[in-house]
């Protein structure tokens, strides 16, 4: 095993160093870098290489880690000559061959005998160094490829959360949490503050919040200077950012630009990490700032688009309360219900945003429907209720354009319908009718008891509940009236204008018509 972890099969070269010990009656023994002896070739006579001794391959070992060069000692007679070549380079030792042999002769072995045997171990140390790289290049390629799978399935992750819709809030914490858990950092931080994002996550890290928010600061105010990465692997590149030592750290920055302007890092430290930040880490990186400034970018063009829908809303809603002064205020009471029963039922953020565009909008289509039917003080004929009933389908026919509330739409269309299948448009029953509608019967019910209108006043809190409670299955969904009838217990100060819990219902409304 080298000093990379790569695993040297010595045993494929037993043969092969068998023969050259029959050849030059020698004894050869393979050190690791650590100056141990691995494998050994005896040349027929007891095993124990008794001339070959520790000391003498302790002598061979140093000599050749000391010079990186092929080392020879050719002894006197009866005396033990070696010679050792190094196994890769000077830089990078992988081990030693050392070959013992012993001297009969009163000059020495010939120079030519110590010269050839010294050419077959060298050639050998090529062969092993070889095999011993090849083995590191393939383990390297090996460990890229998984790299760049997980960097990959964490890019592709990025983008099926995009896809979905998925809250730009949870999208960057998920993208600094896998760069965190990828890059080995102990603290991850996107810092973008002309958008309010300053989102940081840490790992097994000491640092206090005043820690990074100094580190902060110096890592923006050098990636504004040099408007690109900083990789920071030693103490020195670390104090040219101008951090004290104590805080001594490695790590990657990059720069978030939005619509091609710096505005801000994403940043990922680590005191604990041993290896050097790559150039392919920082690319990681540099992949995932695009991202963040992607979802950044869309997340301030969705707001912008959603004001501007906030306020065509409101445009509309005003111009309907216009022709009827008797609503006034009627669809924001009917929104803040519907969202009170939305949330007490459990529903998710995305459809509570939907029950809320159908609540705002539900009556839009009023606008129309001419000024002396909506503001007739007597009842209406048939003819004229007909066309108010036209409303939901007028509503839908005018917001269904809008890309943004698409999903609130069957709220606004069938808001009229009623559970037992009498409503209309399309006379829906049951679970038919779509949910956004359902609760927003119910809080249309409710505030249309509650407000006065042009052909009759107010009613009081409790007859409104009465009323609701007397048509509950028939024309409201009986569990949505359940969680109603929960929300007025637990919060008292929804009551409004209660004087009397004994109070006869001023109408005598025998079916509600929601209007």
């Amino acid at each position: 095993m080298d000093r990379k972890g790569i695993y040297i099969n010595l045993e494929r070269y037993k043969k092969w160093l068998s023969n050259i010990s029959n050849i030059f009656k020698a004894d050869i023994c393979f050190l690791d870098e650590a100056g141990n002896c691995n494998i050994k070739s005896y040349n027929g006579h007891k095993p124990g290489f008794q001339g070959l001794t520790t000391e003498i391959l302790q002598e061979a070992y140093k000599e050749v880690k000391k010079s990186g060069a092929p080392f020879s000692k050719n002894g006197k007679k009866n005396s033990f000559g070696i010679v050792a070549v190094p196994v890769g380079t000077w830089h990078h030792l992988r081990g030693i061959l050392v070959a013992g042999y012993r001297n009969n002769k009163d000059a020495g072995i010939p120079v030519s005998d110590i010269t050839d045997l010294q050419d077959m171990l060298t050639e050998t140390a090529v062969f092993i160094d070889d095999e011993a790289s090849l083995q590191h290049d393939l383990d390297s390629l090996t460990n890229e490829l998984s790299t760049r799978y997980e960097e990959l399935t964490l890019i592709y992750g990025v983008g099926d959360k995009l896809k979905v819709g998925e809250n730009s809030f949870n999208t960057i914490r998920y993208i600094i949490n896998e760069a965190l858990q990828m890059l080995h950092g102990n603290a991850g931080i996107l810092y973008v503050p002309d958008f309010g994002i300053n989102e940081i996550l840490l790992s097994n890290t000491e640092y206090s919040k005043d820690d990074l928010d100094r580190i902060i600061s110096h890592v923006k105010r050098k990636c504004d200077t040099k408007k690109d990465q900083i990789i920071v692997n030693t103490l020195r590149d670390f104090r040219s950012i101008g951090l004290k030592d104590k805080n001594w750290f490695k790590f990657i920055a990059t720069p978030v630009q939005v619509k091609g302007e710096i505005r801000g890092i994403l940043l990922i430290l680590s005191n604990t990490l041993s290896v050097d930040y790559s150039t392919g880490d920082v690319k990681l990186l540099q992949t995932l700032s695009g991202q963040a400034s992607m979802i950044i970018t869309n997340d301030e063009l969705y707001n912008n688009l959603k004001n501007f829908v906030v306020n065509f809303v409101k445009t509309m809603v005003s111009a309907i309360e216009a022709k009827d002064s008797y609503t006034r205020g009627h669809s924001e009471r009917v929104n803040k219900i519907s969202i009170m029963i939305a949330r007490a039922m459990g529903l998710s953020h995305k459809q509570i945003e939907n029950v809320s565009w159908a609540a705002i909008l539900h009556d839009v289509g009023k606008i129309g429907v001419s000024d002396e039917i909506l503001t007739k003080p007597g009842r209406l004929t048939n003819d004229e209720y007909n066309i108010v009933k036209t409303h939901p389908e007028k509503g839908y026919l005018i917001m269904k354009h809008i890309e943004h509330i698409q999903d609130a739409l069957p709220g606004i269309l069938y808001h009229q319908e009623c559970y037992d299948g009498t409503g209309y448009p399309e006379g829906l029953k049951g679970k038919e009718i779509p949910l956004y509608a359902r609760i927003i019967a119910v809080a249309d019910t409710y505030d249309a008891i509650t407000s006065s209108r042009a052909y009759r006043e107010y009613n009081t809190h409790i007859n409104a509940l009465r009323e609701i409670n007397s048509v509950s299955g028939m024309q409201l969904d009986s569990e949505i009236v359940d969680v109603f009838n929960e929300i007025c217990r637990t919060h008292p100060d929804f009551i409004r204008g209660e004087v009397d819990d004994d109070k006869e219902d001023k109408n005598g409304f025998d079916k509600l018509y929601r209007t």
